[in-house]
């Protein structure tokens, strides 16, 4: 990893910074070494992952963007996404809203089609139970 910005007195990540990775790119705000506060992931294939950060985890309200533009925003707990999540199109047309658990559809949930119809149902590991 290399890291350009700010260090606190030990030397350590502190304030503003990007990190960067053979496969990512980090920019945002550090404490002490750690990712901490807002911040933003750019991956290799045109995705991204934004949020506040806190102890290196995506934690609370965050986004995640596919390369298409399309994207999920939800509640990531530990950097996984957790509780209720919107999957939508770029343009924030709704795909899927439902409940998440370990990162994966689980719990109940509706596919949302562009004609107004939609499939109600509840998810087990992703799967459509």
């Amino acid at each position: 990893f290399v890291y350009e910005g700010e260090l606190n007195a030990n030397q350590e990540w502190h304030g503003r910074g990007t990190l960067t990775s053979p496969s990512a790119k980090f920019e945002g705000l550090f404490a002490c070494g750690v990712k901490q506060g807002y911040g933003k992931w750019t991956f290799d294939d045109g995705s991204t992952m934004e949020g506040i950060f806190v102890d290196d985890a995506l934690c609370g309200e965050g986004r995640y963007t596919n390369d298409d533009g399309s994207y999920i925003v939800g509640t990531y707990v530990d950097g996984v996404l957790e509780g209720l999540v919107k999957e939508c199109e770029e343009d924030g047309t709704v795909l899927f809203e439902g409940e998440y658990q370990n990162g994966m559809r689980h719990g109940p949930g509706s596919i949302l089609f562009q004609e107004g119809t939609a499939l109600k149902g509840t998810w087990v590991e992703d799967e459509l139970d």
